[in-house]
């Protein structure tokens, strides 16, 4: 493809060129093309009555479930947002800070929740060092444990939880089959004395009646 391009003294197709410097004599609106990123607009507006109470309810939530006081809370706000107090939060860092608190409060539920499912998984366990070490080896090779229960999550544990209260049933109620096979091996030959003169008396009665 070649272009043709005629001029002369720095102009070119009728448009004024100088060198460091660019002068347009005429354009067309339609060609314009923005080559500057969309920058989005902050909203430094500061936060209304109800956005303010929103705020101290959730850290007041926060603190009641953490066990901290609301002051330590808002400290915490305040280092994530970059102000020195809630004055000072705007309308553009109110859902972030939302999102931050009701996290810490996600969390807090999350540590609360796994030390209850601990508790019940070390319960089951404690009188019965066979089935703790079973469990050991369990969680190490499905959840890649090292050494500590607190090192699993809450839907670890819960998986956990349920291979235990299985194990637990098995030993409590050892499957019909296998108490079949138990039964036959302790009284084999019992059962092939009882097999065999079945075995013969059903065959005299079929040869009397087929008679």
């Amino acid at each position: 493809m070649n272009i043709d391009v005629k001029g002369h003294n720095s102009k070119i197709a009728g448009r004024d060129f100088e060198e460091n410097t660019i002068h347009i004599e005429q354009y067309e609106e339609s060609k314009i093309v923005n080559i500057l990123p969309n920058i989005e607009q902050k909203d430094v507006r500061l936060l209304v009555s109800a956005q303010r109470k929103k705020l101290n309810e959730l850290v007041k939530a926060v603190a009641e479930n953490c066990g901290e006081e609301k002051f330590i809370i808002w400290q915490k706000v305040h280092a994530e947002s970059g102000v020195n107090n809630i004055n000072e939060i705007t309308i553009n860092q109110y859902h972030p800070i939302i999102d931050y608190l009701e996290g810490l409060l996600d969390d807090f539920k999350e540590e609360k929740d796994k030390k209850a499912l601990i508790y019940f998984l070390l319960k089951n366990i404690d009188d019965n060092k066979k089935l703790r070490d079973d469990l050991m080896v369990y969680c190490q090779f499905k959840f890649a444990m090292e050494s500590l229960f607190s090192e699993l999550n809450c839907s670890q544990i819960r998986q956990a939880l349920g291979w235990l209260y299985e194990k637990i049933h098995e030993e409590k109620n050892p499957s019909y089959i296998k108490n079949l096979f138990d039964l036959l091996g302790k009284y084999l030959k019992e059962f092939t004395v009882v097999f065999l003169v079945g075995f013969f008396i059903g065959m005299i009665i079929y040869s009397l009646f087929d008679n």
